[in-house]
């Protein structure tokens, strides 16, 4: 008997924290029941029990004041002092969205469908057209139930309010969940992607991580809308945008556009009705911060904090403007900040750093901005070498630079070193990436480009040295390109790995295995396969070993001898070389088995780089282990080096995208004491 007078029947399933089961109470219809009986398994913290709770009945607080046609109606919610949890709410007999398109096998016409979508948006606009919106942040096939024909939007276990601009809780559903909410962004707009990824599994039945991504990180999903009515196509496309400032502003302008003709619908404006504030752009990252595919954040908070990676956002925000033909001229590098010490995550008093407004430009160009009083190209990629270091600007071109630029890695075409440099010739790319000397990119025709160092014949039937970008051809279409110290590897998009040696033709790697990330530095290759096993090699793809004790692996980085991987739950482990320990152990010696690296939180970004390696935490929070800059000891504890929304180490500094699209670096330092006057 469950507090309440409610007995439990059976159980109907899972939510996403907790069971739930039928109930019934004398002279009344059966409901369901969320049963959560927090802190019985032993292996719950006290922190993740609170945050439970807290999520628990914070569900059941917004229900308890809601009331629409599209919603469960709440009978009863009780905590008892065991840590027992119930809420019980309106039963639904029927099947989920998601079990009546893959197990009734329910196509849904175009009428169908925009009547279905029309009722999902209209209970958003009633939950986010509100002094304080309330986000659902977990929309998806199997949250969408039945009264009748009315959709009802259940499972409001992760459910915010919004009056912060981050979250404390990251709410992730593959596919569906908005590139900005994996940074821990609370906004009515990811509802809206969720929706967009929703409706788009109604259309095609396919799910939305099925889909491939273009360069900017959106799913390329117009063949699978094609047979829509056009309004509909346009407003799921709408919907989907991962930038959120081009999305679809809100619910409200979401129906209009269901009732307009798609030839009528202008582009969206990056500042019209429902978009957000001028200079919020999102932005977030993969190993090099590809920013839309990846993570994004719309605000980074205040400014007080132990270190300052991120400068802040001034009240007179940077104007953002629509990517825009640039003329194809050098433009000068971010001002890099004066690296501040980092502070040890325990033990360390917080540095509160006093961070004066900078002085406004008069006037930027267009896809500038504004920072540390001189205009900046904004950028939407961070690629990182060893000895060239790039960037893809928010038109899509590419500029690199140089200390120095023996092996043309600039490709210029000179021995130029000094700032930013184009490419010669080299189109708008989609992605690049950057290895110890030699650059590759494609572009957006999915031509492969290559120069800069070519002792190891990366470019075939080219000198030793190439310094301007040369066409190689590429076994398929690329999606991933990883730079050895001898030779490259290309993953084409249907999952087979490619590599080539002293010049010859591509040969398959790893065959058998289906293979969906892969990354390389100096020797060490690592590559993961579509079932999250990660495996390994160094120099050549001949001895090939799967790294024990991996499984659920989401994100790899490589350094110079080691390695890390991020799992689905955001543990970070690392393997291999520890002598400055980057693998997170305190023994230095050499890590056969991976290291779980213990992160005050959740990772949702790792990264590496020679000796040192880095994460992001949910919280945008970053930390370092390793081989910190100056350090004459090992590091294998991560130290805090403040808040970011994406980074990319780069031997001993760390750069980041803020949200202003603009570039910032930091040295990753230990901090420092003054010795005793007597020690002087």
């Amino acid at each position: 008997m469950l507090t309440g007078g409610w007995r439990l029947i059976e159980l109907l399933g899972r939510g996403g924290m907790a069971p739930v089961y039928r109930v019934r109470r004398d002279g009344e219809d059966d409901a369901a029941a969320k049963l959560m009986r927090l802190g019985r398994s032993g292996r719950t913290s006290e922190d993740t029990t609170w945050k439970a709770r807290e999520l628990f009945e914070r569900s059941a607080a917004v229900l308890s004041k809601l009331e629409h046609a599209g919603l469960p109606k709440l009978y009863d919610f009780a905590a008892d002092d065991d840590g027992t949890l119930v809420m019980v709410r309106e039963l639904f007999e029927g099947h989920t969205l998601q079990q009546r398109i893959e197990d009734e096998h329910w196509h849904p016409d175009g009428d169908e469908t925009i009547a279905l979508l029309r009722d999902v948006l209209e209970l958003l606009h009633y939950l986010h057209d509100r002094p304080r919106p309330i986000v659902h942040r977990d929309i998806k096939p199997s949250n969408v139930m039945f009264r009748g024909e009315q959709p009802v939007l259940v499972d409001f276990d992760s459910v915010a309010g919004v009056d912060r601009t981050s979250s404390t809780t990251i709410v992730v559903s593959p596919g569906y969940t908005a590139p900005e909410q994996l940074a821990g962004v609370t906004s009515p707009s990811a509802d809206l992607f969720s929706l967009g990824a929703t409706f788009l599994f109604v259309v095609s039945g396919r799910e939305p991580h099925d889909f491939e991504r273009d360069a900017r990180g959106a799913l390329e999903a117009k063949d699978a809308l094609k047979r829509c009515p056009a309004q509909l196509a346009d407003t799921i496309l709408g919907l989907l945008e991962p930038d959120p400032i081009r999305r679809v502003g809100s619910a409200s302008e979401a129906l209009a556009r269901l009732d307009r003709p798609a030839a009528s619908l202008a582009p969206r404006s990056p500042n019209g009705p429902g978009s957000l504030a001028p200079g919020r752009w999102p932005l977030g990252a993969s190993r090099y911060a590809v920013v839309a595919a990846a993570v994004a954040v719309l605000a980074v908070g205040a400014v007080t904090a132990s270190v300052v990676l991120m400068a802040p956002e001034p009240e007179a925000h940077v104007k953002v403007s629509q990517p825009a033909v640039v003329p194809a001229v050098p433009v000068p590098p971010s001002p890099v900040p004066t690296p501040l010490p980092p502070v040890p995550i325990e033990d360390t008093p917080a540095v509160v750093v006093a961070v004066e407004e900078p002085p406004a430009c008069a006037s930027c160009p267009p896809a500038h901005g504004c920072l540390d009083n001189a205009c900046v190209p904004e950028v939407s990629a961070l690629v990182a070498g060893r000895y060239v270091q790039c960037w893809i600007l928010v038109d899509d071109r590419l500029q690199c630079a140089a200390s120095f630029n023996r092996h043309g890695q600039t490709g210029t075409g000179n021995g130029d070193a000094q700032g930013w440099q184009n490419p010669r010739d080299l189109p708008a790319v989609r992605l690049a990436h950057a290895g110890t000397g030699q650059v590759c990119a494609v572009d957006q025709d999915e031509q492969l480009w290559c120069w800069g160092d070519n002792r190891y014949g990366f470019i075939p039937d080219q000198g030793k040295r190439v310094p301007v970008p040369t066409q190689i051809e590429s076994p398929g279409r690329v999606v991933s390109i990883a730079l050895g110290y001898d030779r490259p590897y290309l993953l084409t998009d249907d999952h087979k790995l490619w590599v080539r040696r002293d010049g010859g033709p591509w040969r398959r790697a790893l065959r058998g295995k289906s293979i969906v990330e892969i990354d390389a530095e100096n020797f060490l290759v690592v590559a993961r396969d579509d079932k999250g096993r990660v495996w390994t090699w160094t120099h050549a793809p001949k001895k090939v070993s799967r790294v024990p004790e991996l499984d659920g692996v989401v994100e790899l980085a490589v350094g110079k001898d080691h390695a890390c991987a991020r799992d689905d739950a955001g543990a970070v482990t690392c393997w291999g070389a520890n002598d400055w320990g980057q693998v997170g152990a305190e023994d230095p010696r050499l890590q056969l088995t991976p290291v779980a690296v213990e992160l005050p939180e959740p990772a949702a970004q790792v990264d590496a780089f020679e000796e040192l390696s880095c994460a992001r935490g949910v919280e945008h929070d970053v930390y370092c282990w390793g081989k910190l800059f100056g350090a004459t000891q090992p590091t294998p504890r991560p130290m805090g080096l403040g808040p970011a929304t994406a980074v990319a180490v780069t031997g001993g500094s760390v750069c980041a995208l803020g949200e202003d699209r603009l570039r910032r670096c930091v040295v990753a330092t230990k901090s420092r004491r003054e010795p005793p006057v007597n020690e002087r």
